[in-house]
């Protein structure tokens, strides 16, 4: 398997960005609604951080000024399934999410076999 080099991720870029930017912003609206919130209440986006121009579009695709959409992957690149983790880790520490605060983290999750892929969306709110 290594030998082969088969132990690195491997995506078809332009499938993961089309369908990245269609389906984030659906589950999004999603988790919000289903725990009574809009687009309109989010404090603060935090999606996979997969790429920047991902990212950039799925803000723009929730009408959400730059300063709502949260992005570390400039600095780590894509840590894979840890990088909302460390994007949460990063807001608490520099205040952005904090009692009262709204978020909703849209992410993919890659089906298996293959390179076909799933969406899944969480939003709440932070509460005491």
């Amino acid at each position: 398997m290594i030998d082969a080099g088969k132990h690195f991720p491997k995506m078809n870029g332009r499938y993961v960005f089309t369908h990245a930017v269609r389906r984030f912003p659906e589950v999004t609206r999603e988790a919000l609604e289903k725990n009574g919130l809009t687009v309109a209440d989010l404090s603060l986006l935090i999606p996979h951080q997969a790429n920047l121009r991902i990212t950039q579009a799925v803000g723009a695709a929730l009408q959400l000024p730059e300063g709502k959409v949260f992005s570390n992957v400039e600095r780590f690149g894509n840590t894979t399934a840890a990088s909302i983790p460390i994007a949460l880790d990063e807001c608490v520490e520099q205040g952005r999410i904090r009692e009262g605060t709204s978020s909703a983290s849209p992410r993919s999750v890659p089906d298996s076999p293959g390179p076909r892929r799933s969406f899944a969306g969480s939003a709440g709110r932070a509460d005491p």
